[in-house]
């Protein structure tokens, strides 16, 4: 009965079924999403999306009769995620694209928390009507800490000022008003709260003396107990220990990333007390931020403090080989664990599995209408560059390909991630998929430059946008075809963010190899995306040294920028190109493609631009995410057909 109302939940409005899969159900966002199960396991809430609009739902485990409590979201707000932050209240993340007070050419993507009272219905918005609050925010809304009673919030937010300061409100769940509990500086990135409500620590950036600093609450007022220099944020602080009496932070010694510790009387560190040299590490932690598991990108997912979880999680995992399986939460008592499974055999499912009764039930799927049957088998692989670096990637196998006969010549579709700073796993891609349902191979390779295989690899792509980042996407290519898998006259690259400028490098500096190009939200001029930072963050702001070390210096590299932005390049372009780009996009301007557009269009190259209304830079709607894949596959299906040309021509 539980599982069929779940599903309930999820399919109450009337989607297009097709025979096999197609825009609606691989564009659309997941129909349940952000699932949570509250600490005493009375309830799970959720995002329910469908063409109606955004749901949230808090639905009663035990009784499957009752009604669920259902809140119609304002169609303007961005659904991110929610979570219980007691038994009584779901705390929902939402944001909005507004424009930045007093700058008519940017915008900023505003964020924000509504709480949602299980008992009487209620909905709130924290921090609403706040005194002291400074009018244009980001991270609004983040949660560091739950006071023990449950009333109360702890959340940092910038005050008005001459020169904002992060300060932290400790917030009514009830009324959502806050009142501002410790001061912060321009520079603060985070706080620390403990069990009975006290700052514990705080975490600052200091972008003048270039410093890494962490005060200490624990004699009642700041003391600043450690300070490294550093010309970037370097120093992820992410957990407080059990006994509160030490801080736990993620960095590197060596090759390795480790966590350590950091004493909040005497600053010394400790640690690590745990390290790897070819995976990242993360840290999952309660909602006040105590540790509960270690997390690893790649391997063995997680490595929780509970043995009992640690067995838990391997036989979940067992039961879906090739598999990404996350940790969603539990109850308190760890009598019922919330999982997440996305991959070979599911795209979008929930798991409770509940450890009293020893049994696994599905709470549904985000994807109602893709089967098994539909999805590409996904496998990871690496391929040597051409300077002998083993570069790791992900392949996607035209769905219903499963024979060896299948599995030859095929057109391929290469996808190279956003980020750069970022890694792709097996798990469900929507546009891999898609483009998997058509017939292509996917490859998505994680170039150096790429998160998730240690520091050393990270470091290698410092500085090789255009270069040997690219070579590594290149070399992708030529390892398919000298295996006898992909056609090396039937390949187009689609990429978004970095990946959008992979696929316009791509198209620039490897004509030959592309008989299509289609970028999303990409960049086409590097210096100008310098100037335009360095105009929004102001010049002595860490994210200028960032990109000056990952890319290069504005000032006195800038014809070696030029040299690796595709704008300066069109007239070497041979294949048409495909430009999406959102008019809502506050990380990659909209210009961005209109320079690459009048470049190719003043070339006489064939483009197209296509500017989404109400679009941001992550497509974080069905609407834009359907519209980029109507148009995508719409432009390869043109010019990298999969199967004879006259099919569609």
């Amino acid at each position: 009965m539980l599982i069929a109302a779940l599903f309930l939940l999820g399919n109450s409005v009337t989607q297009i079924t097709l025979a096999s899969p197609g825009i609606v159900d691989f564009g659309e966002l997941p129909s349940i999403r952000s699932m949570s199960i509250s600490p005493d396991g009375e309830h799970i809430a959720f995002i329910r999306e469908n063409r109606g609009g955004k749901t949230l739902v808090i639905y009663e485990l035990k009784n499957s009769q009752s009604a669920p409590i259902e809140y119609r979201l304002p169609d303007k707000i961005k659904a991110r995620d929610l979570f219980f932050a007691s038994e009584q209240f779901v705390v929902l993340l939402g944001s909005d694209t507004l424009r930045m007070r007093g700058d008519r050419r940017n915008k900023l993507e505003m964020t924000g928390s509504y709480v949602v009272s299980v008992k009487d219905k209620q909905v709130t918005l924290l921090l609403n009507k706040s005194k002291g609050l400074h009018p244009s925010q980001t991270g609004l809304g983040r949660i560091v800490a739950i006071s023990p009673d449950t009333r109360y919030a702890y959340m940092p937010a910038y005050s008005a000022a001459v020169m904002p300061s992060m300060d932290l409100y400790h917030v009514s769940l009830d009324t959502g008003v806050g009142e501002k509990q410790a001061r912060g500086q321009s520079g603060t990135l985070d706080w620390f709260v403990g069990e009975n409500g006290e700052v514990l620590a705080r975490v600052d950036y200091d972008s003048v003396a270039h410093e890494d600093q962490i005060y200490s609450y624990t004699d009642g007022k700041s003391r600043l107990i450690y300070k490294k220099a550093s010309e970037l944020p370097n120093i992820s602080v992410r957990a407080v220990s059990d006994d509160e009496t030490q801080l736990l932070f993620v960095d590197q010694k060596g090759d390795d990333a480790g966590v350590f510790t950091l004493d909040l009387d005497s600053g010394e560190i400790g640690g690590p007390l745990y390290a790897r040299s070819d995976s990242d590490i993360d840290i999952s932690t309660d909602i006040n931020r105590k540790l509960v598991s270690i997390v690893y990108s790649h391997g063995t997912r997680y490595e929780f403090q509970n043995a009992r979880m640690n067995a838990l999680y391997a036989r979940v995992s067992a039961s879906f080989p090739n598999s990404s399986i996350d940790y969603l939460g539990s109850t308190s008592d760890l009598s019922k664990v919330l999982f997440q499974v996305s991959g070979n055999y599911d795209p979008h499912s929930f798991l409770l599995f509940d450890t009293k009764a020893v049994k696994l039930d599905s709470l549904g799927n985000g994807y109602p209408n893709i089967k098994k049957e539909d999805l590409g088998e996904v496998v990871a692989v690496s391929y040597p560059a051409r300077d002998g670096l083993e570069i790791p990637a992900i392949l996607t196998w035209p769905a219903k390909a499963g024979s060896k006969q299948l599995r030859h010549n095929l057109p391929l579709i290469v996808l190279p991630h956003g980020g750069p700073e970022y890694h792709d796993s097996v798990g469900f891609h929507w546009l891999a998929q898609y483009f998997a349902s058509l017939g292509y191979m996917i490859l998505q390779p994680n170039f150096r430059g790429s998160t998730g295989f240690g520091a050393a690899f990270v470091q290698a792509g410092r500085g090789k946008w255009g270069k040997e980042m690219q070579d590594d996407v290149t070399d992708g290519i030529d390892y398919l075809v000298a295996e006898g898998y992909v056609d090396s006259q039937r390949v187009c690259i689609v990429g978004a963010s970095y990946g959008g400028y992979s696929a316009l490098a791509g198209g620039a500096f490897t004509p030959d190899r592309y008989r299509c190009v289609v970028s999303i939200a990409g960049v086409s001029d590097l210096p100008r995306m310098l100037v335009d930072t360095k105009r929004r963050f102001g010049t002595r702001h860490w994210v200028n040294r960032y990109w000056n070390k990952v890319i290069g210096d504005s000032k006195t590299e800038r014809e070696k920028l030029k040299e690796i932005s595709p704008v300066y390049f069109a007239k070497q372009f041979a294949a048409p190109l495909l430009l999406i780009h959102g008019k809502d996009d506050t990380v990659v301007p909209l210009r961005q493609s209109k320079f690459m557009y009048k470049a190719m269009r003043k070339a006489g190259r064939k483009v197209k631009l296509v500017a989404l209304d109400g679009s941001d830079h992550w497509l974080s709607t069905s609407e834009t995410r359907r519209r980029t894949l109507e148009e995508a596959s719409r432009f390869v299906l043109k010019y990298n057909p999969p199967g004879p040309v006259a099919m569609y021509e």
